[in-house]
């Protein structure tokens, strides 16, 4: 049999167990999901960076993992993933479709907003990509308008990137360098651009491939400052820093601008060493295709240095192929492509085939006619962008002006609400404090009640049981040495009458002196009964073995006693309590249960004691349990509850009763002498 307090302790720990084992589940399970989106992110990422490698070498399986990463970034609904795996596609389109190139960039500009990013540089990326293709495409004002809003971006700090920043100055300079038409101010703001990025440099520490950019930066700055040589010696720099790690798009503008630096010095010769780098791709399929743009612009400036050369046939046959290829392909209409026709007219009428070169001439004037007047438009577009960024800078120093007297009021208003909150704060914490001190003093005093009236309840407890215990000893004492020693005395009498007297009648006599012998016996073992020496000498389990022992010996009863846990000596008065239940109890079942078993266990254990006295009998009436009459249960209940001890009795008709009993040390009556 087990005791409570064991069966309690196994059932709070299983418990335990169950609540430990479900949040680990949980964990895991979060965990194992955040795992698996870092893993699906890495593998997006991976993707980037392997069509990176492969753009130069192999575009279509470059464009092929860029679809890949779109559609895992679509299936986790990686938003961050989409917008940027859209402005990579978006790239690889600019040298072959321009239209396809805007629309990538819209669609990761409306995606940006619907997943509410916030990267300035992704923000940053996307406007890059479309200033870029509205400027190839020749709507100048779209591309202003992005171009502003990367200015404005990096003026304001929200981007921290220096060679993000260098990149965007050099893409700034050769739009202004295409738009401006006033000299002096177009190398102006070329020359603030060049400074601009000298400053960025010094902000990164390794500038080996920074510096390469300052030089493509001060290449375009002396071509438009028409100093050729020294925008040639820059542009070669480029090329000769960044070889190895250029990227073929930015490899082929660098060959162009060079060779343009030496046609329009009429040197077609050196012009080719440059051209034809690029036209040579031009052989390759995979090239012809993904960087069609770029190849037809680069032939037909190739056109105009065989032109140079005064090699008209040549000249004729390059620029019908690669006219044919801009319509093809939906080109926009370039100042190359006119200047192309003019070209072409003039190899016409150098052969002597004077309609076609009547033809193309003046397909060429109305071309050119239109882009005059194109030109007109930009150039007011461009008062009117310059207007507009004029209005707008206004705007911005209005704005910030009122931000800073709007954060002022603000900081004031804040400063007042923050000291009226320490203050409320302060007052609401003392208020607690003081609170908590109240109620912990007026804790501190019913704990200090709740003691004494305990105190009082054990020193009560403690004086009945002396009380009760020095009336059992008188009586004990009267029973043994007055009734006992008269029965001795009149035992021995009788025994010598017998033996002095003939008695007629003697079988009635000797009957007689026997019951008087078995009064003698009785008396002395109720004596011992009442005052137990045994408990005083040996202690509590030795008392309780005996007592059990000697009424299963004297009564029709098996009683069985066990101790569980290693035994400890408690106060005596508190043994002599647990020995008179004992004894009440088992004077219960021999009356009342007609019990033929027995179980009186002991159970120590590390918070104090528990007592279990069951039997097989007739079970106890429900009346009976409330019964106060002499050491009743009730007055064994009542004497329990005095030392916070507990009582529980379970009893069903014929399936006997048991009763339980709890102590523990913390109780101030139980003392452990050891």
């Amino acid at each position: 049999m087990r005791c409570p307090f064991i069966k309690r302790e196994l059932l709070l720990i299983t418990y335990l167990q169950v609540l430990l084992a479900l949040f680990c589940s949980y964990s895991f399970g979060q965990n194992k999901s955040n795992e698996q989106f870092s893993a699906d992110t890495a593998t997006i990422k991976k993707l980037w960076a392997e069509s990176h490698k492969l753009r130069n070498s192999q575009p279509e399986k470059s464009l092929a993992l860029l679809n890949e990463a779109l559609e895992k970034s679509k299936t986790i609904n990686y938003g961050n993933g989409i917008v940027n795996t859209l402005v990579n596609i978006g790239t690889w389109f600019s040298g072959a479709n321009i239209d396809k190139v805007i629309d990538q960039g819209n669609l990761a500009l409306s995606l940006y907003s619907k997943y509410n990013l916030t990267n300035p540089k992704l923000k940053a990326d996307i406007h890059v990509l479309l200033a870029e293709a509205y400027d190839e495409k020749g709507k100048k004002d779209s591309s202003a308008y992005f171009y502003y809003l990367l200015n404005d971006e990096i003026t304001s700090g929200n981007i921290n990137a220096p060679e993000f920043e260098i990149d965007v100055y050099i893409k700034l300079t050769a739009f202004w360098l295409n738009m401006d038409y006033d000299f002096a101010h177009m190398e102006y703001t070329a020359h603030q651009y060049v400074e601009k990025a000298k400053i960025a440099v010094k902000r990164i520490q390794d500038t080996t491939n920074v510096v390469a950019k300052l030089y493509f930066l001060q290449g375009l700055y002396y071509y438009a400052a028409k100093q050729y040589e020294m925008s040639r010696n820059y542009f070669k720099q480029y090329l000769i820093t960044q070889d190895k790690v250029i990227n073929l798009p930015r490899k082929i503008s660098t060959l162009l601008n060079i060779s343009e630096a030496y046609l329009i010095e009429n040197k077609p010769a050196e012009a080719l060493v440059y051209l034809n780098q690029v036209t040579d791709l031009d052989k390759i399929p995979k090239y012809r295709e993904s960087y069609a743009f770029y190849l037809i612009i680069a032939n037909l400036i190739k056109a105009k240095a065989l032109y140079q050369q005064k090699k008209f046939p040549q000249t004729i046959a390059l620029v019908n192929e690669n006219l044919q290829r801009a319509k093809e392909t939906g080109s926009p209409i370039r100042n190359e492509i006119i200047d192309a026709h003019k070209i072409l007219s003039e190899s016409y009428k150098a052969q002597g085939e004077y309609e076609k070169a009547y033809q193309h001439a003046d397909l060429y004037l109305k071309l050119h006619d239109s882009v005059m007047k194109k030109d007109k438009l930009d150039m007011v577009n461009q008062l009117e962008i310059r207007y507009r960024l004029s209005e707008k800078d206004k705007e911005l120093a209005k704005q910030k002006l009122a931000i800073e007297e709007t954060k002022n009021k603000v900081h004031k208003r804040n400063l007042l609400l923050g000291c009226m909150s320490i203050v409320a704060i302060f007052l609401t914490v003392m208020f607690f404090l003081w609170r908590k001190n109240s109620l912990h003093k007026q804790k501190l005093q019913q704990e200090k009640i709740n003691s004494f009236d305990q105190q009082m309840e054990i020193t009560r407890l403690n004086a009945t049981i002396n009380g009760e215990e020095r009336e059992r000893i008188r009586i004990a004492q009267e029973l043994h040495d007055g009734i006992g020693g008269l029965l001795a005395i009149s035992t021995i009498n009788f025994e010598q009458v017998k033996n002095d007297l003939y008695l007629e009648n003697e079988g009635n006599f000797s009957e007689g002196l026997k019951l008087l012998k078995e009064a003698s016996v009785e008396l002395r073992k109720t004596a011992h009964n009442i005052m137990p020496e045994i408990l005083l000498q040996k202690g509590l389990v030795e008392a309780v073995k005996y007592f059990c022992e000697r009424m299963a010996g004297n009564n029709s009863i098996n009683i069985s006693f066990q101790t569980v846990g290693t035994v400890k000596k408690f106060n005596k008065e508190f043994e002599l309590l647990l020995y008179r239940i004992t004894q009440e109890l088992l004077h219960n079942i021999l009356k009342h249960s007609k019990a033929t078993e027995a179980l009186v266990q002991i159970c120590f254990h590390e918070e104090g004691l528990d007592l279990t006295v069951e039997d097989n009998g007739i079970g106890m009436p429900a009346e009976r349990r409330s019964s106060s009459s002499g050491m009743g249960l009730q007055s064994i209940q009542d004497r329990i509850k005095a030392i916070n001890g507990h009582m529980e009795i379970k009893s069903e008709p014929d399936h006997g009763t048991g009763i339980y009993i709890e102590f523990l040390r913390k109780d101030a009556f139980i003392e452990v002498i050891s």
